[in-house]
């Protein structure tokens, strides 16, 4: 800022000494010019409003031109409202049954290290109400199988989250999240 300033504090001290001559506009250089521009910055343009983003009760969507959508899962946001996850298992079936009562869900990935930890331990422990909500990503083979009830979010979209977070429920509503 203060180079800024000095540059343009000589300018005005020697303006004097300068004799500012342009040439007259060339109209088809200028048009050539913003053609080109125009050319060059449009699929810019569409690519950036293209990529919506949207947000949710998720998180946020990233919409791009293949529409494939990107979600960014912000559990923190989900406090006090209904667990929104839900709706968009792959299988629904028996997902009903964390809508009463009170459930620990566990996010976790394929090949994450800290979830295959947590599931070794809840194994152990063989908590009650408990269920795990497996983030596609990866290989689904390295999901390991528990005897908790267990959903697989769709694949239609591509997740993004860190895993693992714990998620209290209580008659379907989120009451507190750990990460």
């Amino acid at each position: 800022m203060v180079f800024d300033l000095v540059i343009v504090a000589c300018l005005l001290v020697f303006r004097e000494r300068f004799t500012w001559s342009f040439p007259p506009l060339d109209r088809k250089k200028v048009l050539a010019v913003l053609v080109a521009w125009f050319i060059l910055a449009g699929p810019a343009l569409f690519f950036m409003l293209s990529l919506k983003q949207q947000p949710s009760i998720l998180g946020t969507e990233y919409i791009p031109i293949d529409r494939r959508t990107a979600i960014m899962l912000e559990p923190t946001s989900w406090i006090d409202k209904k667990f929104p996850l839900i709706s968009r298992f792959a299988e629904p079936e028996g997902s009903e049954i964390l809508l009463t009562g009170t459930w620990s869900v566990i996010l976790v990935q394929p090949g994450c290290s800290e979830c295959e930890q947590m599931l070794a331990e809840l194994e152990e422990e063989k908590p009650e109400n408990t269920a795990i909500v497996v983030i596609p990503s990866g290989n689904m083979e390295d999901v390991k199988q528990t005897a908790f009830p267990t959903f697989v979010l769709d694949e239609r979209s591509d997740w993004f989250v860190l895993t693992p977070v714990m998620i209290k429920l209580v008659d379907g509503i989120c009451v507190e999240i750990e990460q």
